[in-house]
């Protein structure tokens, strides 16, 4: 019978009828009013979606299938199906709304995409060979990141980013798991040829690229990760880590053409770039070279002969820095056990300029071989302006060789600027430089040349400034 709400109690639930909106309701536990959700009496069509009726009780049919314009005030969507073969076909059937790539495609004819396109974890399309698909505008996905382009066709992008995964990508929780897995050296490099404005996007997780670099040889493209867990001393947390098998490739390679043609606005940030057996000639882990206004941020080196090698790199007008970064040997497993290491290699030789900001970059060594230099600038004097601000390193043999000057197994360096006469402008002496590896007890002498009295903060807290050059030797 239809009435008001029975009054209840603790640990009763009663189920009525509702004399007002004639829908049964419950009332549990005595704490009100709970709607108990009906069906129509009419019989609803496989496939649409369900949406409620008026009285916000009742389970109706849409209209149509989920996803496609049915329940009324949603955003209107057309269903993809595995009929459109072109992408003039794509663009017919998604001129009233935005084109929900749900089922695979192999599309036999390219062209440029003027609707919005929205994949679906299913939407995956094979682009037939000499056949290019361009988006107008950016793609979205609904439960990415998954795989969406396959096949030996091209796809280019409108500016935006996207994951590695739509071109097939996998990643995996372990770097073990990773040298074992899937090479993805193909599909990210294939991101990053997609690109015309954007980031190539890595989740926390580990990526193989098993025998050459990835290459950037355009303005404002780059790789971006999402997760780094600092310094390469290992964590709780999976970075967004590229590991090469190789033991004479370099993982990235960003170049312009030439000191002339440059490119600009490339990023590379918040990554681990691992290799995992023995490095061998000059292999690389992150190699930049005629690249202005470029920025390399929260990046981590591991077991690579050059950390980092740089020519041409400049910063311009406050834009473009290397900073946050780490470069190290031997704290992974990997064993380097002969030769010259570098953790920053500033190349000058045959570069026109080297402008370069470096803010806040570390280097460590946790093995006594090979020889270690934590930044080492090849070239001529009159090539290079280089700025440096708390720049730190730990167990390395040389901090900075210049030609045949050098400073020794300093741990930190504040404010400094080092160019082709080892120039210091303005030096914040503050002097908690730790000698991490003190085989010499003369370190202040590195500094020859420095005045008397800045001689005599040896040892203390006190901040000095001095302005003019220096010409650091060894001993």
């Amino acid at each position: 019978m239809e009435g008001t709400r029975p009054s209840g109690a603790a640990s009763h639930d009663k189920i009525f009828g509702d004399a007002t909106t004639h829908q049964p309701l419950k009332n549990p536990n005595n704490t009100g009013n709970q709607v108990l959700v009906g069906a129509s009496t009419t019989a609803a069509t496989s496939g649409h979606c369900a949406q409620f009726a008026a009285n916000g009780h009742d389970i109706t049919d849409a209209g149509a299938a989920c996803g496609t314009g049915g329940g009324g005030s949603g955003y209107t969507n057309v269903t993809g199906s595995v009929s459109e073969t072109t992408v003039a076909q794509i663009n017919s059937a998604g001129v009233s709304g935005t084109y929900y790539a749900t089922t695979p495609l192999s599309i036999a004819t390219g062209g440029t995409i003027t609707v919005n396109v929205q994949f679906s974890k299913a939407g995956l399309w094979t682009i037939a060979s000499g056949q290019t698909v361009r988006f107008a505008q950016p793609y979205t996905e609904t439960d990415g990141p998954n795989q969406h382009f396959t096949g030996s066709g091209v796809v280019v992008l409108a500016a935006q980013d996207a994951w590695v995964e739509a071109w097939g990508a996998v990643g995996y929780s372990s770097q073990a798991s990773a040298v074992s897995g899937t090479d993805s050296n193909a599909a990210i490099q294939a991101c990053i040829t997609a690109m015309t404005a954007g980031q190539c996007k890595l989740q926390a997780l580990y990526y193989k690229n098993a025998s050459t670099a990835l290459s950037i040889e355009k303005s404002n493209v780059g790789i971006e990760g999402t997760s780094l867990f600092g310094l390469g001393y290992g964590g709780s947390v999976t970075p967004s880590a590229i590991v090469t098998t190789s033991a004479s490739a370099d993982i990235i390679d960003v170049a312009g053409a030439s000191a002339v043609t440059q490119i600009y606005g490339v990023k590379i940030t918040t990554l681990l770039l691992n290799r995992s057996t023995t490095p061998s000639g000059t292999a690389t882990g992150l190699s930049a070279s005629f690249c202005q206004n470029c920025v390399i941020k929260n990046v981590n080196v591991q077991d690579s002969i050059r950390g980092y090698y740089l020519k041409s790199f400049g910063a311009d007008v406050g834009t473009g820095a290397v900073s946050e970064n780490w470069a190290g040997w031997g704290f992974n497993g990997v064993t380097v056990s002969a030769g010259n290491v570098y953790g920053f290699y500033l190349d000058a030789a045959t570069a026109t300029e080297l402008s370069l900001v470096m803010r806040q970059n570390s280097v460590s060594s946790n093995t006594t071989t090979p020889t270690s230099y934590a930044v080492y600038l090849s070239g001529g004097a009159s090539s290079t302006d280089v700025m440096a601000d708390a720049f730190q390193t730990f167990q390395t043999n040389y901090v900075h060789w210049n030609n045949h000057y050098s400073d020794h197994r300093v741990y930190s360096m504040c404010s400094s600027e080092f160019g082709g006469g080892f120039k210091w402008n303005w030096i914040s002496v503050r002097l908690e430089w730790w000698i991490r590896r003190l085989d010499e007890y003369h370190w202040i002498d590195y500094l020859h040349g420095m005045h008397d009295h800045e001689r005599r903060v040896r040892g203390n807290w006190h901040s000095k400034r001095y302005h003019g050059s220096l010409n650091p030797k060894r001993i």
